[in-house]
């Protein structure tokens, strides 16, 4: 992509001064870097929406990355809570399970 870029910028405009190119890269080389930056914050958006769509209680809300955030760590401690729980309560069946068999 960043060579597609450069190579019609470098169409786009060839200077003929030495100047002229210096400035023509340097703008080339911006256009790569937000190119990039687009990109990853792209990725880091896409993240975030897919963090979000995890957790139960927020559809529809509009919140933000830090809330997203702090909502799926507490969702997270939620659910190992739970997950405490019922491994409790599948060893006591299986002990009440084990005095009836004998």
């Amino acid at each position: 992509r960043e060579k597609e870029i450069a190579a019609g910028l470098l169409k786009a405009s060839q200077p003929s001064s030495p100047k002229g190119l210096q400035e023509n890269e340097k703008r080339i080389r911006r256009e790569i870097a937000n190119s990039n930056e687009r990109r990853r914050m792209q990725c880091i958006n896409a993240g975030f929406s897919n963090l979000r769509s995890l957790i139960p209680q927020l559809e529809g809300e509009k919140l933000s990355k830090a809330a997203i955030l702090q909502h799926a760590t507490e969702y997270i401690t939620t659910l190992e809570k739970d997950k405490s729980r019922l491994y409790m309560q599948l060893e006591h069946t299986k002990g009440m399970l084990s005095e009836l068999d004998q």
